[in-house]
C-alpha cells in the first residue's frame, strides 16, 4: 500500500479540508504555494479529520521564468514571487499557472521585439480573450463591455516603469477586469486589483480628473522615473481603493 501524505485547508468560511497526496514532494508544493492557507499534517494528525480531497496528480511545480534580454543579461522572475503577488486572487492552480505562462510570453515577445504585448484572460477559466502587440511604449487591449467573466490582463514595459496613465484610466473603466499586472524588462511585477470596496460610479466620475491633478502635483525633485511613476500609482490606487503591489 502506498504511503499518504496530508496536509489541512483553511478555508475562508473558517472550515477545514483535510487533502491527501500521493507525493510528498507534491504535498510541500501545494503548501509551499498557500502558506497561510495549509499547514502540514501528521498521519496521526489526519485521523481526527473525515472530509478529504485527494491528489493524484502531480502538482506543477514551475521553475523561476530565466530568460535573456538584448544585452545578453539573465532576467529572472520569481515564480514564489509571482504566487504572493496572486494570493489573495484564489485562483485555481491551473488557472495560477496559466498566468505565470502568460508573464514569461509577454516577457519574450518583449525582449524579442522591443514592444508591450497585452494578453487577457478569464480569471475563471484561463480562457484567452485578447492578445494585442503594441508599440514600445503602449499597447491597446480591447475588451467586450458585456463580457460576464471576471477579467486579469497582464501585459511588459520595455521601459520597466509601473503603470501608465493610460493603463490606470483603462484599468479603472473596465469593471470586468479585477486585476491587472505590469511585467517589467528588468524583472520587476506590479500589480492592481479591485478590492471590494471600489465604487464604480465614483471611479467613473472622478477616475480622469484624480488622473490629471496626481500627475501635477506628484513631487518629482531627485526622483527617479521608476521612483515617480510608483509614488504615482499608489496615489491613484488609495483613492481608488485599488490594492497596489510590487514584487522584485
Amino acid at each position: 500500500m502506498n504511503e499518504k501524505y496530508y496536509a489541512l485547508l483553511l478555508k475562508d468560511d473558517g472550515s477545514e479540508t483535510l487533502e491527501v497526496f500521493e507525493s510528498e514532494s507534491v504535498r510541500d508544493a501545494y503548501v509551499k504555494a498557500l502558506p497561510e492557507q495549509r499547514r502540514l499534517l501528521s498521519a496521526e494528525e489526519a485521523q481526527n479529520y473525515t472530509t478529504s480531497s485527494t491528489f493524484d496528480e502531480p502538482f506543477w511545480v514551475n521553475q523561476d521564468i530565466k530568460l535573456k534580454d538584448n544585452s545578453d543579461t539573465e532576467i529572472v522572475v520569481s515564480t514564489d514571487t509571482l504566487k504572493r503577488l496572486y494570493q489573495s486572487l484564489k485562483l485555481k492552480s491551473k488557472i495560477l499557472k496559466k498566468v505565470i505562462e502568460t508573464h514569461e510570453s509577454v516577457l519574450t515577445t518583449g525582449f524579442q521585439t522591443g514592444n508591450e504585448r497585452a494578453i487577457a484572460l478569464d480569471m475563471g477559466t484561463g480562457e484567452l480573450i485578447d492578445d494585442q502587440i503594441g508599440t514600445p511604449n503602449q499597447v491597446e487591449w480591447y475588451m467586450d463591455a458585456n463580457y460576464p467573466g471576471e477579467v486579469f490582463a497582464i501585459h511588459n514595459h520595455p521601459s520597466s516603469t509601473p503603470f501608465s496613465p493610460v493603463d490606470l484610466h483603462s484599468f479603472g473603466i473596465r469593471k470586468q477586469v479585477k486585476c491587472v499586472s505590469v511585467q517589467c524588462h528588468n524583472g520587476v511585477v506590479y500589480t492592481l486589483r479591485k478590492t471590494k470596496n471600489v465604487n464604480y460610479i465614483y471611479t467613473e466620475n472622478t477616475l480622469q480628473e484624480a488622473l490629471d491633478n496626481m500627475r501635477n502635483n506628484v513631487k518629482n525633485k531627485g526622483k527617479s522615473r521608476i521612483e515617480i511613476g510608483e509614488k504615482f500609482v499608489k496615489l491613484i490606487a488609495d483613492s481608488m481603493s485599488w490594492q497596489f503591489m510590487k514584487g522584485e
